[in-house]
């Protein structure tokens, strides 16, 4: 199981982990393992402007740009109503509300064992920037290469113009 708790002894939101231990199929024992979801907030943050990690009830886990729970966190979110998390698929990205209201570019891909999903957001807006400036990157090789078509058709043309001059 993979369960967001609040640690009694920090106060701090966690995952607890847990597993049974068997012999054969009679279970002897629990081995489980808390991790702070700050640390998860941190790694995010590191790799992404804009990333997120939602629990297998639609309640984000832990988000890049700020602290979940605590006395300086932001209230807990659930974005179970999210594209992301009632598609069914086990990856996909879409333009749309990313859960909160806000319309962007989503990314996600859902982790097979704990079913937590992990999201990546690109606004619009940055994704249409980078498009524009591949868009004009492309005219503008494509003038070049007309320019350049254009000065040798001169050039040929100017060739053959001296040359039969040259007969004459």
């Amino acid at each position: 199981s993979y369960c967001i708790n609040v640690s009694k002894t920090t106060g701090r939101r966690i995952i607890t982990c847990s597993t049974p231990i068997k012999d054969g199929d009679k279970i002897i024992g629990i081995i489980h393992r808390n991790y702070d979801l700050e640390g998860f907030h941190e790694m995010l943050a590191k790799e992404s402007d804009h990333a997120f990690l939602v629990d297998r009830n639609g309640q984000v886990a832990a988000h890049s740009q700020y602290s979940i729970g605590g006395e300086s966190g932001k209230e807990e979110e659930v974005r179970d109503k999210a594209e992301f998390f009632t598609s069914g698929k086990e990856e996909g990205f879409y333009l749309g509300d990313i859960g909160n209201g806000e319309v962007a570019y989503l990314s996600y891909v859902k982790e097979p064992i704990s079913n937590y999903v992990v999201c990546t957001v690109v606004s619009e807006k940055k994704v249409l920037s980078a498009a524009r400036q591949a868009a004009t990157i492309v005219i503008g090789v494509g003038l070049i290469l007309l320019a350049v078509a254009i000065v040798i058709s001169i050039a040929r043309s100017e060739e053959r113009r001296v040359g039969k001059e040259c007969r004459s």
